[in-house]
């Protein structure tokens, strides 16, 4: 059987900030794009494995919720699964910082643009 890496992850509502029209909306599409950006930067570390990628999203989030395991089942090869979690955790904590900080400013950096253009006329 092959190695599986499973990521869990949750992104909360507060995190978002103020000023969303819809910030359920805004969570659950950045928490859509957190699974396809994680599920694509580990099988590029690990293209040999299965990897299983989910993000839930809710109102609030106390504690830090990112769980990653990595299991090789039936296999006779040694693997360290210890070492390749935390490889994954530290992969996707940088990359959730970049994309949350992508994302969570695009519509301030395009609004920032406009009113520079409209302030030059």
């Amino acid at each position: 059987m092959a190695l599986v890496i499973t990521i869990t992850d949750t992104v909360a509502t507060a995190s978002m900030g103020d000023g969303w029209a819809d910030p359920t909306a805004v969570v659950a599409t950045f928490a859509l794009r957190l699974e396809d950006a994680y599920f694509s930067a580990v099988t590029r570390l690990y293209p040999e494995a299965l990897v299983q990628a989910t993000v839930n999203y809710q109102e609030e989030t106390l504690e830090p919720s990112l769980d990653v395991t990595v299991d090789n089942p039936g296999s006779e090869e040694e693997v360290d699964c210890g070492a390749m979690e935390r490889t994954v955790r530290a992969a996707i904590r940088d990359l959730k910082g970049q994309l949350g900080e992508e994302y969570l400013t695009c519509d301030e950096t395009e609004e920032e643009k406009k009113e520079m253009e409209w302030g030059d006329e």
